[in-house]
């Protein structure tokens, strides 16, 4: 089994099998803390009805600021080819993917900054 902390709505997934990525860590029977060397993030331990997680000390969340730089920075390389001068866009569209990409740039002024939800990020131009 293996648990994932959501510090942003304050609850706890598992899933059963493969951990899908490094945020998931593993959740023992024994009542000792399961840690992640690479992640440096404790999660939880397995309650003793082997159905729910409990808490067992201070849960150190996911690095949203990295997480979210790192989601810009793809976003930002995805579209880069909206800004070169042989793009097929109008000029019109250019402008509209333009004002995207600074929106990206300047979502670490968000409100929400580094906790962001997936309506605070920018829409994509049509």
């Amino acid at each position: 089994m293996f648990a994932q902390w959501d510090s942003i709505n304050s609850t706890i997934s598992t899933i059963q099998g493969t951990a899908l990525d490094d945020t998931w860590l593993p959740v023992t029977d024994n009542r000792e803390v399961a840690h992640s060397a690479s992640t440096h993030k404790t999660i939880a331990t397995l309650a003793s009805d082997e159905n729910s997680i409990i808490l067992t000390s201070e849960i150190r969340g996911i690095d949203y600021e990295t997480k979210n730089r790192a989601k810009r920075e793809s976003f930002l390389f995805d579209s880069d080819w909206t800004q070169v001068p042989d793009s097929p866009l109008s000029d019109s569209k250019k402008t509209e993917w333009r004002t995207y990409r600074q929106a990206l740039r300047d979502i670490t002024n968000h409100s929400n900054w580094p906790n962001l939800k997936s309506d605070d990020w920018p829409l994509l131009p049509s």
